[in-house]
């Protein structure tokens, strides 16, 4: 392993290499061409850089591992601050709050719930009036719960009273609140600036 990320950054060349260990002969090495051209692997263990010249495939392979694992926590982490913040605002009655250099929104908006038993009715039988054709159906629209994705597609074809016929199938839901954070744009630098 190589000195720390910032040295590593600082290197203006990469470094020298080494001759591979013997002791993973069967492992894929590294090539002059995979070498220097991607981002650093940095072991986030220790925050060292990998030397990709004199690391094992195995060494790779745990800094992988690692990096899997600890993207599943941060994932997990991020979630229950994100919850967190979406309780607040709601607990203030609030959609929009500034904190700091940063906007917090809660982005709500509606989704199609359908009901598959009578989405399965409404289409057999628009079929059986030759309104639309069997073929029309998309396979996989109806499953254990309807592919909304495919239910609208076939809605869309439609229009008038077989249109009111399968929108009946379905009602329309809220989404859950998702919270957005961005950054406050600083407002001084859109003041005219005084003659000096």
């Amino acid at each position: 392993m190589a000195g720390s990320f910032a040295q590593a950054l600082a290197e203006s060349e990469p470094p020298a290499p080494t001759p591979p260990l013997a002791s993973a002969p069967q492992a894929p090495a590294a090539t002059p061409t995979s070498i220097g051209t991607d981002s650093p692997l940095v072991d986030p263990r220790s925050g060292e850089v990998i030397n990709l010249t004199a690391a094992t495939t195995t060494q790779i392979v745990d800094v992988v591992l690692e990096c899997i694992a600890r993207q599943g926590e941060l994932t997990t982490w991020r979630k229950a601050g994100e919850a967190e913040l979406k309780r607040r605002l709601e607990a203030e009655g609030r959609r929009v709050a500034v904190v700091g250099n940063h906007e917090l929104r809660i982005d709500t908006g509606w989704r199609r719930d359908w009901d598959a038993e009578q989405l399965r009715y409404a289409l057999d039988e628009l079929a059986r009036r030759g309104v639309i054709a069997a073929g029309e159906i998309p396979d996989g629209l109806i499953r254990l719960e309807v592919n909304g994705t495919k239910a609208l597609q076939v809605l869309n074809r439609l229009s008038g009273e077989a249109r009111e016929f399968v929108e009946d199938c379905y009602r329309t839901v809220s989404k859950p609140p998702r919270l957005t954070i961005t950054d406050v744009p600083n407002l001084a630098d859109a003041l005219p600036r005084g003659e000096p």
